[in-house]
């Protein structure tokens, strides 16, 4: 981490944008961290597949810390994030969770879309 990055953060923090809390949690991405909290992989991948079009509309895959960090952030914006037009009824911090402590992927299924969450060295 350069001092700029720490800058950043330390601002962030400062405007209120982000928690200390968060700002250590975004630190300590960076850094490299001193307990991940994986067991099965340092990256989560998800994938979304449009049934309907047949076609992948989503391909990501992200730092496990950097994911946890972010379903932080989002805090109770959470709950506004839809599929299909419906709000999406799931705790996405316990969700990443799940998929960061076991080698089966979390999938989910709705009529139009198929969501694979798992996680990959």
């Amino acid at each position: 981490m350069d001092r700029s990055e720490a800058m950043r953060i330390l601002t962030m923090v400062s405007e209120g944008k982000i928690s200390p809390e968060q700002g250590v949690d975004l630190i300590e991405e960076i850094v490299g961290g001193y307990d991940s909290g994986t067991k099965h992989g340092s990256k989560i991948k998800v994938e979304v597949y449009n049934k309907l079009r047949g076609k992948k509309e989503v391909n990501m895959t992200i730092p496990a810390k950097l994911a946890k960090w972010g379903i932080k952030l989002l805090g109770s914006k959470a709950d506004k994030i839809q599929i299909d037009g419906k709000p999406l009824d799931i705790d996405l911090e316990a969700l990443v969770e799940e998929a960061l402590t076991t080698p089966d992927p979390v999938e989910i299924e709705t009529d139009e879309h198929s969501i694979v969450i798992k996680t990959v060295g």
